[in-house]
């Protein structure tokens, strides 16, 4: 659960001061310390 949460909390954060466009699945794992793989 707490993976889960940190990857929706990396993307929320990402989409809120990026847009959708920054938001990739790269980005979302490097915020959240997980590698993309597990994404």
């Amino acid at each position: 659960m707490e993976r889960r949460r940190a990857i929706v909390d990396a993307a929320e954060a990402l989409l809120g001061e990026r847009g959708y466009e920054a938001a990739t699945l790269k980005a979302i794992g490097e915020r959240a310390g997980i590698p993309i793989a597990s994404v």
